[in-house]
């Protein structure tokens, strides 16, 4: 009785420290980002100070690392931006130079399946690895660092290369992992006679209940076929944008026309591809000839707005709590796409006589709804099988507290089994929150005397000046908010 009663206690007092086993990110993060996001500066230096010190050196240190370096690039602190994102990048690193099925990982993983899957280390997804490199590619930038601003950009280009050769790939190694945990825990399931169909718990199952249902309903609201590539149409403008400034009209057509071939309906894009196909010397296709280019002239300086607006999805927490007569609390717990309204509005920019309206490149909603459908049906397999092993751990303990004739014994240990099961009972919701609903663009000629440049964001007017020198230039509007707007100005004076 002592030594269950000492397991009880232990157990109910694991919340206290504040694991990301047994609170799930999502909500670790809600203060900061909500600070963050009200542009309580002062608030959001103590939260995130204390949460990079307390996850240091753990799991899930990639994720509070690229909140804080897309924190510090908001407020235009480039320097301390590109630290927290070049330590992202080096974790990253470290995970992917692991042996795929190293001790290390099979321990992890075997432990993930016992608890769940937030104990695994956050390797960073898709979207993360391929938005890293750009973002320090303006951190470089803006320190001056036109030449690391091209390295950083080619970085992107090899990871979106990367996520698109290598992202089945992954999804199978993820399989298989799962599958190989399933079978070391198959001996304690049959240990504990536990009737798997009385639970009632298969991904089929799964699937067919209503709250889940609900769920992927709104997934689909929010998902569109065109992005099931891959593809973010961002990361792929900005390298043919980069190509375009280093003269090198071909590979910037190589770009433009992945855009078009993924997304031949859309407006934008379509004058994005016939402005490529003319400075590559190119005819442009019949049905395409009404069609202006966004650009005359690519050749000329350029003047780019980008406005990341509004807060984009995240991943939070859905469970299922029952309580049982014959195993006590039960319950699964597993993660949703949440999303969030686009409250910024319109931005328009006028300079040198022209005038445009910046315009939706990447619904960043449907990225992130991509990525987690594929991802699906690997984590629902975890999702059960974490969930059946530790229903099977928690019988088989209570079966050999059954047999020592002891009610308290039997009591304290359905209690115990109990509390772990609740505690852990946690959805993997990491994520790179703080990342925009959309990229809009707009382009204009760079006007060749004239620099006072005009900016309507969300009904608020502002001027800004251009450095007389600059042969190109970059308006970066960073809008997560209607009230909390960072404008930045990246210039470039090769071309």
């Amino acid at each position: 009785m002592a030594k269950t009663g000492h397991i009880f206690v232990f157990l109910l007092l694991l919340p206290l420290l504040g694991c990301s086993s047994i609170i799930h990110m999502h909500e670790q993060k809600q203060e900061l980002v909500a600070a963050h996001l009200s542009g309580n500066n002062e608030e959001v230096d103590s939260l995130l100070a204390d949460r990079l010190e307390s996850r240091a050196n753990t799991g899930d240190e990639i994720a509070w690392q690229l909140e804080a370096g897309t924190i510090y690039f908001h407020r235009s602190d480039y320097a301390k931006s590109m630290t927290h994102l070049n330590r992202a990048a080096e974790l990253m690193e470290s995970y992917d130079k692991r042996a795929k099925l190293s001790v290390r990982d099979a321990s992890a993983e075997a432990g993930a399946v016992l608890t769940n899957p937030n104990d695994i280390p956050y390797r960073g997804l898709s979207r993360d690895r391929v938005l890293l490199p750009l973002y320090n590619a303006f951190n470089r930038l803006a320190q001056n660092q036109p030449d690391n601003f091209r390295v950083e950009i080619r970085r992107m280009r090899e990871a979106q290369d990367a996520v698109l050769a290598g992202f089945e790939a992954e999804i199978a190694a993820e399989q298989k992992r799962v599958a190989e945990a399933g079978k070391n825990n198959q001996k304690k399931l049959q240990e504990s006679e536990l009737d798997v169909n009385k639970l009632q718990l298969t991904p089929d199952e799964f699937m067919k209940r209503e709250t889940v249902k609900t769920q992927m309903a709104e997934l689909k609201q929010h998902s569109r076929p065109e992005y099931g590539n891959f593809l973010n149409p961002f990361t792929v403008f900005m390298s043919g944008y980069s190509f375009w400034r280093d003269n090198d009209a071909e590979n910037a057509l190589i770009e433009f026309q992945k855009l078009y071939d993924a997304f031949p309906a859309n407006g934008l894009i379509q004058e994005l591809y016939v402005a490529a196909l003319k400075t590559a010397g190119r005819a442009v296709p019949e049905k395409l000839n009404q069609v202006k280019p966004v650009l005359d002239n690519t050749g000329q300086g350029i003047l780019l707005l980008i406005v990341a607006a509004d807060r984009g999805a995240a991943y939070d927490e859905r469970r299922l709590d029952l309580v049982l007569p014959y195993v006590g609390y039960t319950g699964f717990a597993y993660p949703v796409c949440v999303y969030y309204p686009a409250t910024v509005g319109a931005c328009e920019i006028w300079a040198g006589g022209n005038s445009a309206e910046a315009r939706v490149l990447s619904d960043m909603d449907a990225v992130v709804s991509a990525e987690y459908s594929a991802r699906l049906p690997a984590m629902i397999t975890r999702i059960v099988l974490g969930f059946l092993t530790k229903e099977a751990l928690a019988i088989a303990a209570i079966i050999a507290a059954n047999e020592s004739d002891n009610d308290g014994v039997l009591i304290a240990t359905v209690l115990a089994t109990s509390a772990y099961k609740y505690m852990f009972n946690t959805a993997d919701t990491r994520s790179w929150e703080l990342l925009p609903k959309n990229y809009c663009i707009a382009m204009l000629p760079l006007p060749a005397s004239e620099r006072p440049v005009q900016l309507n964001i969300a009904g608020s007017p502002q001027k800004i000046d251009l450095e007389p020198l600059a042969k190109s230039a970059i308006i970066w509007v960073d809008a997560p908010t209607a009230t909390n707007i960072s404008v930045k100005i990246f210039s470039f004076y090769d071309k």
